[in-house]
């Protein structure tokens, strides 16, 4: 039974992929108008948003029909809420994924963004999870200083304690003088609070 459920799972999650990805009008009820000068329009599964980005769903007009969400008011870039749309509709969910990881850093940065916006969890976590290990620990002082507050910003938090991390061990003065005042208080008392459990481990020991 288990087998046949999640076989009937896939075979949905093929239609839902296949029908975004040819822009198949079946089944999709919402236009997604994205950021940018030529308003691209792209069809979205409402129940899919509603499960996986909700906070796009409070942006829905539902005066018109088909519905729509304008987003071309959004400093967003459009390439950013694409890969977050494409990943709330099963991009990633195939090995291999349907479509290839993104590795770069500044896209990587811009679909966090374009995530924390549309309320996309799932897509928050997995760019989360790529800049963790791809790049946290090869970024330069003041770019990891950036993306450390950032991080903050868009409750990553997750990013936020690995970046802030490296942060604290790598940094230097000038750099970490330039740091958020909030953030750098957070990465002192982790620091803190750290060292203190050490010291209590020790004298459990001895």
């Amino acid at each position: 039974k288990l087998v046949r459920n999640c076989r009937m799972n896939d075979s949905t999650d093929n239609v839902v992929w296949k029908a975004y990805l040819e822009q198949n009008e079946l089944g999709h009820d919402i236009i997604i108008i994205l950021p940018g000068r030529e308003k691209k329009r792209i069809f979205a599964l409402g129940s899919i948003l509603a499960a996986k980005a909700p906070a796009l769903i409070a942006l829905m007009n539902t005066e018109v029909s088909p519905k729509e969400i304008d987003l071309t008011s959004s400093d967003l870039l459009s390439s950013s809420i694409k890969a977050v749309l494409d990943f709330v509709h099963g991009a990633h969910d195939t090995d291999p994924p349907r479509v290839a990881l993104m590795q770069d850093y500044s896209a990587l940065c811009s679909t966090l963004h374009a995530a924390d916006y549309c309320g996309a969890q799932g897509c928050k976590s997995w760019v989360e999870n790529v800049i963790i290990k791809e790049h946290v620990s090869i970024l330069e002082p003041n770019e990891l200083r950036r993306l450390t507050e950032d991080a903050r910003a868009r409750h990553a938090d997750r990013l936020y304690e690995a970046a802030g991390e490296e942060l604290a061990k790598r940094a230097p003065v000038d750099v970490l003088a330039k740091t958020d005042s909030q953030v750098l208080a957070e990465i002192v008392d982790r620091h803190v609070e750290k060292r203190q459990r050490r010291i209590q481990e020790l004298a459990v020991v001895t």
